[in-house]
């Protein structure tokens, strides 16, 4: 993943549940990555198991403004059809 990312400058981005699996070294490593080859007002997405997934931080920490689009608000309501996911985020480069 992050040779490709590496290779150009993007204006979208979706990584769908990727950081989930990351440890935080391996998080921050992508945020970093993010922060170098995304476009300003580029906009990077994502869908997490968590509600508040810690490395949102450190995609915010690399230039990003982020912000959680959509969430359980219910614990028997869904924001897929699976079920899978808690939340999902929106990261617009400053």
């Amino acid at each position: 993943f992050l040779p490709t990312l590496k290779k150009r400058t993007y204006t979208r981005v979706v990584l769908m549940d990727h950081l989930d699996w990351l440890n935080d070294e391996e998080a921050k490593e992508v945020a970093i990555a993010l922060g170098e080859h995304v476009a300003r007002g580029g906009r990077v997405i994502w869908r997490s198991a968590a509600y508040r997934p810690k490395y949102a931080r450190f995609i915010e920490n690399s230039g990003f403004t982020v912000a959680r689009v959509h969430a359980h608000t219910e614990a028997h309501e869904m924001i897929d059809l699976v079920n899978s996911y808690a939340s999902f985020w929106l990261a617009i480069k400053n």
